[in-house]
């Protein structure tokens, strides 16, 4: 199964919100995931929350405790889905999972300007015009300069305006937010594609 992106996720965490606060009995049932240290609640309701979220019926749960609920709760409960303890470690680990992805894929046929370190890499974006990606094969792990062609026919945008707030740089992005962004198209990009076996990259210019 492909991933999701992070967008996606987060619409998820916002429909679950919409339906806590609508009562549904799905929705609060999954508020069972939430500890107290991600989800501070009267001592009152504290020590009712348990009984209420097993009753049969969820929908006598408090309207009061439920407004309590706010998004971060909800992304919270995404990622204990996903088998994490809250949304700020699951995200760390989604960030790091994708760059692998992207650093294992590659596109053959192309000349492009390879390094085996990153300082050699970011110097050659800085003289020309390119894009800079990881590559890892195994222990190899290397770095390239790809053109607009090679960026399109990978799964990127070449005219996202996010190439130009990160700096054309995927390894080390000049904002954050941009990169993120950048992460979910290509992830968006790759859930439509058939599933590719990744190019070695023997025969490429070497610099």
């Amino acid at each position: 199964m492909k991933r999701l992106s992070l967008t996606r996720y987060r619409h998820q965490a916002a429909i679950l919100l919409k339906e806590i606060r609508h009562g549904d009995p799905q929705a609060l049932k999954r508020v069972e995931q939430l500890n107290s240290s991600s989800f501070h609640l009267s001592s009152q309701d504290s020590s009712n929350r348990a009984s209420r979220l097993s009753s049969s019926d969820a929908s006598h749960l408090s309207s009061n405790w439920q407004a309590q609920i706010q998004l971060k709760h909800c992304l919270n409960i995404i990622a204990i889905e996903q088998g994490f303890e809250q949304w700020a470690t699951f995200k760390s680990a989604y960030e790091a999972s994708v760059m692998e992805d992207i650093a294992a894929h590659y596109v053959g046929g192309y000349l492009n300007h390879w390094y085996a370190n990153y300082d050699d890499a970011k110097n050659h974006l800085n003289l020309h015009h390119g894009y800079l990606l990881p590559y890892k094969k195994g222990s190899m792990r290397q770095y390239y300069v790809c053109e607009d062609a090679y960026i399109q026919l990978f799964g990127f945008d070449p005219q996202a305006p996010e190439w130009k707030q990160i700096g054309y740089d995927l390894v080390r992005p000049l904002d954050k937010k941009s990169w993120l962004a950048l992460l979910d198209q290509w992830v968006e990009g790759q859930m439509s594609r058939p599933t590719q076996v990744p190019v070695s990259g023997a025969g490429e210019v070497q610099s």
